[in-house]
């Protein structure tokens, strides 16, 4: 493979050619270097010029890192954050009603999440902290917003594996107003939320130990799906058929990947319709069309040193390894498109190092 180094601001970025199987998708590999510390990665524009930005969190470092893309369309450094004790998931939404963009933090193995006030041109204030009650458990590894009662404000979910529960946070006027749901199993990381049945109301999606759970607001109990071992799931629209499908990352090893097509009204079936295969330690899933055919492709990565791109298609989606680059240990994964080229860029940071990589995506 040829190979380039290119100077960006004090950082190197090597990047190389690499063919996938598949002659139509072909990509260039950029390295990269983040914060070391198991980063969790965001794509998001937080400065409302129209372009993606890229955040890192570094659990080892408790810092959040903005890049935005300089003169010469690089990414660089610009903001680094206090974002608390051991910052491992990301999320972005206008948390306060002001029109900016906040990020969401969960903060694993504390006692609080917290909320990074956004000033609309890329920078932020002094952290909020949402304190949480002991009934959670120990620790939290994710939270999302959304919109639960309608209220117009953002409310907070957060998983409690502990606890088998969903606890969700609603803004008031004096506080955060606590409620829960059962969340049927233990999920660990990574449910979703989205709108399952066109019911105008936010659905869940919930991995298990020994199963997935999709627990509709339209109806009473779970629907369960056969998976074993379920770490983390993501709702996207891979047949590109209009409807949701679900996708879930497994932890052990063979057919770990696996697609569930949806209905659109809520339904799906009880046994995946298509099952992958890659290395285990399924933990991470990001969504965006990373090949330009209008239909949303996945990107996986696995602990265990595994990263691949499961295409959307309209007849067969398929799973395509992907080159590691210098990752050795692939954690936290995001897609967006950075250079508006109608291809999302996969970012994917190294559990075990600072490596970082970008993945770009050449027109076919």
């Amino acid at each position: 493979m040829h190979s380039a180094v290119v100077s960006m601001t004090g950082l190197a970025l090597a990047a190389c050619q690499a063919e996938a199987p598949d002659p139509d998708l072909s990509f260039v590999i950029e390295e990269m270097r983040a914060t070391g510390g198991e980063n969790a990665l965001l794509v998001a524009d937080i400065d409302a010029d129209g372009i993606p930005d890229l955040i890192t969190a570094s659990q080892d470092h408790g810092t959040v890192t903005v890049w935005q893309r300089d003169a010469d369309a690089f990414l660089t450094p610009r903001h680094t954050i206090d974002a608390g004790a051991m910052p491992n998931w990301l999320a972005d939404a206008d948390m306060d009603g002001d029109g900016h963009v906040d990020l969401l933090i969960a903060n694993h193995e504390q006692r609080f999440l917290t909320i990074l006030h956004g000033d609309g041109a890329g920078a932020f204030g002094r952290p909020e902290r949402i304190a949480l009650p002991d009934a959670l458990g120990p620790h939290p590894h994710m939270a999302r917003p959304a919109d639960l009662d309608g209220d117009g404000r953002m409310d907070v979910v957060v998983d409690s594996p502990e606890s088998g529960q969903l606890f969700f946070f609603h803004r008031r006027d004096d506080g955060w107003e606590i409620e829960t749901m059962d969340a049927s199993g233990a999920p660990y990381l990574g449910f979703a939320l989205a709108d399952l049945d066109g019911d105008g109301a936010i659905d869940f999606v919930l991995p298990n130990p020994d199963h997935v759970a999709v627990r509709l607001s339209s109806r009473d109990g779970p629907i369960t799906l056969a998976a074993s071992g379920a770490f983390a799931v993501l709702v996207a629209d891979i047949n590109g058929d209009g409807h949701d499908d679900i996708v879930a990352a497994l932890e052990g090893g063979g057919d770990n990947v696996l697609l569930y097509a949806g209905d659109g009204t809520g339904g799906f079936a009880e046994r995946p319709t298509h099952r992958f295969a890659m290395a285990s330690g399924g933990k991470g899933l990001a969504s965006g069309d990373m090949d330009g055919d209008g239909i949303t492709d996945i990107g996986v990565s696995s602990w265990n040193g595994g990263l691949a791109l499961l295409r959307g298609s309209h007849a067969e989606p398929e799973l395509v390894d992907l080159p590691l680059g210098s990752l050795s240990a692939p954690w936290g994964i995001a897609a967006g498109d950075i250079d508006a080229d109608g291809r999302a860029e996969l970012f994917v940071a190294d559990g075990a190092s600072d490596a970082m990589i970008m993945i770009r995506w050449n027109a076919p």
